[in-house]
């Protein structure tokens, strides 16, 4: 999960978390920080996993919220991979 914006903070300052998403009644852990998210709708993206298609996104991702009418939000921006 993205936390800081790379139009306005600098690539090597940027901040990430990395996520698993859990029950709050049975995740019972002091050591482990948590977070809710707020609820609401998120555009998905299917984009490759790789250096040239993400970089290709972000270049494009002006236009794409553009074309499609999207409402952006100071949320975090949320990567999910799945198993193959």
């Amino acid at each position: 999960m993205a936390l800081d914006n790379p139009q306005h903070v600098p690539a090597e300052k940027c901040r990430y978390d990395v996520c698993l998403i859990t029950n709050e009644n049975h995740f019972k852990n002091n050591n482990i920080n948590q977070r809710r998210l707020r609820s609401g709708s998120y555009a998905v993206f299917k984009i490759s996993h790789t250096e040239i298609a993400i970089n290709e996104f972000y270049q494009k991702i002006g236009t794409i919220i553009s074309d499609n009418q999207l409402k952006v939000t100071e949320r975090p921006i949320i990567e999910r991979y799945q198993k193959n």
